[in-house]
């Protein structure tokens, strides 16, 4: 696996910020290999994570809309990874994130 042009391992798309996908965004960016995409409903203007071990300002692009994650307007997408981290009855709405369109 290659570093990114920004030296990240791997950029990564969490798909649902809530509570796991929050702290989930805060134990990769606290390894500091990572280059993180946060799919959210609504704009997520900052998004600061407190742990034992401290506080985590996570340094994310936030997407959110499927429309954004097209190739052709930015060269980070696609993800190497993409976690799908929302309820059941948000799935459909996420869809578009992570399947391609048809």
């Amino acid at each position: 696996m290659g570093l990114l042009h920004n030296g990240a391992m791997a950029r990564i798309a969490i798909v649902g910020a809530g509570a796991i996908g929050s702290v989930l965004a805060a134990l990769l960016q606290s390894t500091e290999q990572h280059e993180l995409i946060l799919c959210t409903r609504r704009p997520l203007p900052h998004l600061h994570v407190d742990t034992p071990e401290g506080s985590i300002d996570i340094r994310y692009t936030n997407l959110t809309s499927p429309s954004q994650a097209d190739p052709s307007i930015g060269s980070w997408w696609p993800p190497r990874l993409t976690m799908l981290l929302v309820p059941a009855h948000g799935s459909n709405i996420s869809a578009g994130l992570v399947l391609p369109s048809r």
